[in-house]
């Protein structure tokens, strides 16, 4: 069906009420008044007729006055003793329009005034066959005012329902913006955290060869290894963007300790425990970064100590220099240790960064052991 014809009377209600109110109004003026079913009416009959349909092209925006309109009409013919109309039905659909669009207090009232109209009515024409009609036309006074009250209480609980669903879509679009910007920035950081120690390695490398020019060859094969290990260090973060098999994150941390022992650090590892992959990738940000700190304030020649502990609970990574290496003038800048202890703290660790037991500097961090750790 087509969209259009089912949203019609939701946008033209007042078309809607006129397709049915016009033939209404033609059928009480022709059975009003004249014997021979001609449209000979009283015009005071026609004006209770104007009074009881007119108004209810207004009843969804001022049920409560429609009601009040069209049940003073009434009244006025109960107290005329005018005859009963078929017009009398517009008190019912008066009635609904309260019950459907009014409050709980006000359909009430305005149902009362209903039940006290029709007792007047049967008071007024004792002679008149409405008295019998009075019990039917009391139940369908009751009947119209649940059926408003129904479906004024459904069509408010479509509505929750569909401000719940919206909200709900705002919240799952608000929530999916963050991801996004989350993943952005967990990119981000791993992209600095991936560079940032091959691209240290080569700036040393570098400066020593303009403070030592017969160092040169030895340095650019400690460069062009170092970038090397860059492109690797980048094709294991897309490998693992795609899905596609990365490269052992065992590997990698091996790759960065002989990548700065070729810069000229001397660094004495130590490992203990059964380590995973799983654990082996929460170890090689901090042994990475550590490294390279050691690198660029060290310098060649210190001696480093790195420790690896992998516990039954947690992960304990040291790296620790003794201070005694010749540093190079690096630029300034970097966050390589606030965004270390961020990813830290962030998955439930702790982290530490400062002078060590020696003249040195040492960082030690702790991270939980993963679920799916063994």
């Amino acid at each position: 069906m087509d969209r259009t014809w089912v949203e019609f009377p939701a946008r033209h209600p007042l078309l809607m009420d006129l397709s049915w109110l016009v033939p209404w109004a033609v059928l009480c003026v022709f059975t009003s008044g004249g014997e021979d079913g001609m449209p000979a009416a009283l015009p005071a009959e026609l004006a209770v007729c104007a009074g009881l349909l007119v108004p209810l092209l207004w009843r969804r925006r001022f049920p409560m006055a429609v009601f009040a309109v069209v049940a003073g009409v009434t009244l006025i013919q109960i107290y005329l003793r005018w005859p009963i109309l078929l017009a009398n039905l517009g008190a019912c659909v008066a009635l609904f329009g309260v019950a459907n669009r009014c409050s709980l207090a006000k359909s009430l009232v305005a149902a009362g005034v209903a039940l006290v109209g029709q007792w007047l009515w049967v008071v007024r024409y004792p002679d008149s066959d409405t008295g019998p009609m009075a019990g039917s036309t009391a139940v369908l006074v009751l009947l119209l005012w649940l059926g408003g009250r129904f479906l004024q209480a459904k069509r408010q609980g479509t509505m929750a329902l569909r401000e719940s669903l919206v909200l709900a879509e705002e919240a799952r679009q608000r929530e999916a913006r963050y991801a996004a910007v989350r993943e952005r920035m967990e990119l981000a950081r791993e992209l600095h955290d991936t560079v940032a120690h091959n691209v240290s390695v080569m700036i040393l490398q570098a400066e020593a060869v303009r403070q030592q020019p017969a160092l040169a060859v030895r340095a650019m094969d400690v460069i062009a290894s170092a970038g090397r290990a860059a492109l690797a260090d980048m094709r294991s973060l897309v490998g693992t963007l795609s899905e596609e098999p990365p490269v052992p994150w065992s590997a990698l941390v091996a790759d960065a300790v002989e990548a700065v022992e070729r810069s000229g650090l001397k660094v004495h590892a130590e490992v203990d425990g059964r380590p995973c992959d799983a654990r082996w990738a929460e170890v090689y940000p901090v042994v990475r970064e550590g490294l390279t700190n050691a690198l660029k304030y060290a310098g060649p020649g210190a001696q480093v100590r790195l420790v690896i502990h992998f516990g039954t609970e947690r992960t304990e990574v040291s790296v620790e220099d003794d201070g005694g290496g010749s540093p190079l003038p690096m630029p300034p800048g970097g966050h390589g240790l606030a965004g270390l202890q961020e990813r830290v703290l962030a998955g439930g660790g702790t982290f530490s960064a400062g002078p060590g037991e020696s003249r040195g500097y040492r960082v030690v961090a702790t991270m939980p052991r993963e679920p799916d750790g063994r």
